[in-house]
């Protein structure tokens, strides 16, 4: 009986991919172009504009992020814990940044805020909802630039 049920999901996954997935590439190919990608400024010849931009964000996310210590967002709340944990790069060993070492507690909070949220955000449209990702986004200059 579940073998007969797994073959009938296959077979049925099988035919949405046959017929569906070639169309969903094309739309997909045709409907959003991103910009911001290396081949895009290649293809547009814009090479030099992309480089300029790239080391300005790195420039911005060095001065302004790096070293830094960063908190936990809790229902839109900054919560700090009793310990961080420190990230170093693999390359030099500088201080990427310092970072929150939340516990079950924590972890317990955000699951209530996320529930609490659920009912206003699942009523939002997609518009709406698209806001607040770029609206974090642009808290932090360098990912707003680049």
């Amino acid at each position: 009986m579940l073998r007969q049920a797994i073959t009938q999901f296959y077979d049925s996954f099988a035919i949405l991919l046959k017929y569906f997935l070639p169309f969903l590439i094309d739309y997909m190919k045709t409907s959003f172009q991103n910009e911001f990608t290396y081949r895009h400024f290649v293809e547009e010849g814009k090479e030099q504009e992309f480089d300029e931009l790239f080391d300005a964000a790195v420039d911005d996310v060095k001065k302004n992020l790096l070293g830094k210590r960063f908190p936990m967002y809790i229902g839109g709340s900054e919560v700090t814990a009793g310990e961080e944990l420190e990230e170093h790069s693999p390359i030099d060993n500088s201080l990427i940044g310092s970072f929150q070492k939340g516990t079950r507690q924590h972890a317990q909070q955000a699951i209530d805020a996320a529930y609490a949220a659920f009912e206003s955000w699942s009523s939002l449209n997609y518009k709406e909802r698209i806001r607040w990702p770029r609206y974090s986004g642009a808290r932090n200059s360098a990912l707003r630039r680049f």
